[in-house]
């Protein structure tokens, strides 16, 4: 078991007029990673999974689980059909025993399934591809996974694979993706133009939709900048972070972002919707909460160490999100 360490804060949160305090408590854990995590999934409020990439002290990636909300962490060292994972990209997890990750490694990248809860794992798909698979879904009995290439699914649990989704020109990066319903979904990612001399490089965000629950996807229009971090509250309902630094809401599934606020807080940003709030950390130190409408934001948390937790953020239950920083710490708020 992981060695780490564990602060807790107490804080209450002002509501509304008239209305009670909401009470906060916080765990920060410092998971000692000699590593860069890559991605984080829990299936349910108690068993999650961190991937990292390549670990010198171990001589592979590593898995992190946890089965107590993400207090204390298992470090294990990631073999696919033996052969030494040098580098684990993404981590999803369906359930506490199937869990799914993209990898590089020795020259090639590709798709795994864990079936033990992470302690052993199988490929489902290596190609010797330069650009590797950025993200893993598992939705309604199938497996999505994007890359700069596109979208790749498996409706037989990995055994075939083919494109549901090819960019209709050069660029148009795919990461993350989410399904608001079961026949709605998202993909995006964040191109890094360059421009030479010119100008500096910026932004341009790319947006991917379906509505057929995966089995076609088409490109929205350009985003205002490029998304570092994106959410749907329902089908139509989202928000968007911004590579250059400002907050950004659609009312219209995506097709147009009316700008909500000029954050000046940094460029990336990790959030969680729950309930009738969505909390969001920034690249500044601070955690806000903000109605559903964004209209106003309260701070909640203050790191006064200086460390960002705007790399990851999800709601593992109703009552506890968690936000995980670059450099391998973990906060957790749980809301009364």
């Amino acid at each position: 078991m992981r060695m780490i360490s564990i602060i807790m804060v107490f804080l209450a949160v002002a509501c509304k007029k008239g209305q009670d305090a909401v009470l906060l408590s916080v765990d920060k854990v410092n998971l000692l990673l000699d590593s860069k995590p890559t991605d984080i999934s829990f299936s349910d409020e108690h068993t999650g999974f961190i991937s990292t990439a390549y670990s010198p002290k171990y001589g592979s990636s590593l898995i992190l689980k946890t089965t107590d909300g993400g207090i204390n962490w298992l470090d294990v060292p990631v073999s696919i059909d033996g052969s030494v994972a040098i580098n684990l990209r993404s981590v999803y997890a369906h359930t506490r025993d199937t869990v799914f990750a993209t990898f590089n490694t020795h020259g090639h990248c590709g798709i795994c399934v864990s079936t033990d809860g992470g302690s052993t794992w199988n490929s489902l798909l290596s190609t010797d591809q330069i650009l590797p698979y950025t993200d893993v879904l598992y939705h309604d009995n199938q497996i999505f996974v994007t890359w700069s290439g596109g979208i790749i699914r498996s409706r037989d649990m990995g055994k075939t694979w083919a494109s549901v989704y090819q960019p209709e020109q050069p660029g148009g990066n795919v990461g993350v993706k989410l399904f608001t319903s079961k026949t709605t979904g998202y993909a995006y990612g964040l191109d890094i133009v360059y421009c030479g001399g010119d100008c500096p490089p910026y932004g341009t965000g790319t947006l991917i939709k379906t509505t057929d629950g995966g089995n076609t996807w088409f490109r929205l229009p350009d985003m205002p900048s490029g998304p570092t971090n994106l959410n749907f509250i329902d089908d139509q309902h989202g928000y968007a972070f911004m590579y250059d630094g400002n907050l950004y809401r659609t009312t219209d599934g995506g097709q147009n972002w009316k700008l909500v606020s000029e954050l000046s807080e940094g460029r990336y940003f990790a959030s969680v919707h729950q309930g009738p709030h969505i909390y969001y950390s920034t690249g500044a130190s601070h955690v806000y909460q903000s109605p559903l409408g964004l209209q106003t934001k309260t701070l909640i948390f203050q790191d006064d160490s200086g460390e960002s937790f705007d790399f990851k953020g999800l709601a593992i239950s109703n009552r506890k999100i968690l936000f995980l920083s670059q450099g391998g710490q973990i906060l957790i708020i749980n809301l009364k």
